[in-house]
């Protein structure tokens, strides 16, 4: 595969990926207003522990969403593929499995965690 059928294909993932996110924390926001409406004594505790869960889901797709548009501005801007780090190129077959990875794998091995940018460095 050549790197425009590579940047074809990682485009059309990070794209259905962001809908499939997109639509995912639409439906847990409507789902978290939905629990505060009920009003039943019994229901409350148990909605507030559901209502924590769909927050917490969403607030993890808020940060893979912005990996995905991170990923989606290097594609455009042309820095795709190449390590924030050492600006070599990230191996392909990383890419083919993580598209929104910033970093090539030497230098993910030699970056402390604390200093991660996300989930998908």
């Amino acid at each position: 595969m050549n790197q425009s059928q590579r940047v074809a294909a990682a485009t059309e993932t990070l794209v259905a990926r962001r809908v499939a996110l997109s639509r995912s924390r639409s439906d847990n926001d409507a789902g978290t207003v939905a629990l505060g409406e009920e009003r039943r004594p019994e229901a409350l505790a148990e909605n507030d522990q559901i209502s924590d869960v769909l927050m917490r889901l969403s607030a993890r797709e808020t940060a893979e969403l912005g990996e995905v548009d991170a990923a989606l501005e290097r594609l455009s801007q042309g820095t795709w593929g190449q390590c924030e780090n050492c600006h070599g190129s990230i191996d392909a077959r990383r890419m083919a499995v993580l598209p929104e990875a910033r970093r090539c794998a030497d230098c993910m091995s030699f970056t402390p965690q604390s200093s991660a940018r996300g989930p998908h460095d």
